[in-house]
């Protein structure tokens, strides 16, 4: 079984098909506030037989496990979509500096307007 690292937290092949494991953590006992990325749903959507959204359950220490498995349709009826982020990153030292995150876009007015105008004609639905 050969084994690989993203875009999931776990993917694996066995007999030639990928399976893929994304982990999310909890010591909450009763409820569980958590995100998972578009990387990670894109994956999922388009692999939806192989790819296991995990809720990891454990104790204060750590101990013990309980896991609960989700496909991507079970999933999606515990997700929603916040407004859009718009991240920036400033070198305090030299604001003339800029760095990008390397799978971000760089935000221009155009890709704003887009967004803004999908998740407005998306509420509606």
């Amino acid at each position: 079984m050969k084994h690989y690292t993203s875009p999931a937290d776990i993917t694996a092949e066995k007999d030639d098909k990928k399976y893929y494991f994304e982990i999310k953590m909890t010591k909450q006992a009763n409820s569980y506030f958590g995100a998972a990325t578009m990387t990670e749903w894109k994956e999922a959507i388009r692999n939806p037989d192989t790819f296991k959204f995990v809720i990891a359950k454990t104790d204060e220490n750590e101990e013990n496990f309980e896991f609960i498995e989700f496909t991507p349709d079970e999933f999606l009826k515990y997700s929603t979509i916040p407004p859009f982020k718009v991240y920036f990153n400033i070198d305090l030292n030299d604001n003339n500096k800029v760095s990008k995150r390397s799978k971000a876009l760089q935000a221009t007015k155009e890709i704003l307007e887009e967004f803004i105008s999908f998740f407005e004609t998306s509420k509606d639905k």
